[in-house]
């Protein structure tokens, strides 16, 4: 979608809501994630990005991509190639992300 309002921000493209939150971008270039009020949650640095679930995101960089969490903490490094997923990446990056929250 271009030129959307949500929140208090108006948005130059901003994609469909999945669960709580939209891959969304102010000036065309960098995108970021918001919630359903339109509050940043992962600020507008990244390339274009979707919502993956259980508060982890995909994200982009020129032609390579990468997996964060919510807290920006990265769970796949930036790499060239397949578009990282549930269904492809290794699970045990996932678990080993799970480990260290409970440390913390």
């Amino acid at each position: 979608m271009k030129n959307h309002n949500v929140g208090h921000y108006a948005f130059k493209f901003a994609d469909t809501f999945i669960l709580d939150f939209a891959n969304v971008s102010i000036d065309g270039n960098y995108f970021g994630f918001c919630n359903c009020k339109g509050n940043f949650v992962i600020e507008p640095q990244y390339g274009a990005g979707s919502y993956l679930g259980m508060n982890y995101f995909l994200i982009s960089k020129g032609n390579e991509f990468a997996v964060i969490d919510r807290n920006e903490n990265f769970i796949i490094q930036f790499s060239c190639g397949d578009v990282p997923t549930f269904f492809n990446c290794n699970s045990t990056d996932f678990e080993k992300h799970k480990a260290t929250e409970r440390v913390a």
